[in-house]
């Protein structure tokens, strides 16, 4: 059984499932955190941040309540800047599944072809990953 699991989160766009299985196949569960219609600009203050770093904490933290097995979370990602460092700072390394946050970028092949491991530090080999299969 795979204790991997994935969560998309679509802010600004939708983060479609068809790219996400290009990168992982067969996740436990996939989890999906998104805003009614994805937008640009759609954050507008610090209390959006806030909320939205609340859910995501609470996605996290029910991730380990309910999914105590699970051994890695990939991310997915589509949102503003200051929300995806404000989402990182939710994610603890003694808490939470063995994390990795993927890059979109339209031209690569699949579009989330790498990501960065946040479980490790910065000079760390594993530190960048290839999200080709």
């Amino acid at each position: 059984m795979s204790w991997t699991l994935t969560l998309r989160v679509s802010i600004s766009y939708l983060v479609a499932m068809a790219e996400v299985r290009r990168v992982v196949a067969e996740p436990l569960a996939s989890l999906h955190l998104r805003v009614p219609r994805p937008a640009l600009d759609i954050v507008t203050s610090r209390a959006q941040l806030s909320a939205y770093s609340t859910c995501f904490r609470a996605t996290l933290d029910a991730i380990h309540h309910w999914i105590p097995g699970a051994r890695r979370l990939h991310i997915f990602y589509a949102g503003p800047a200051a929300l995806a460092f404000d989402f990182g700072r939710q994610i603890s390394k003694t808490i939470h599944p063995h994390t990795t946050v993927y890059n979109y970028y339209e031209r690569d092949d699949p579009k989330y072809c790498w990501g960065l491991n946040l479980m490790a530090d910065v000079d760390d080999l594993d530190f960048v990953v290839s999200g080709l299969r």
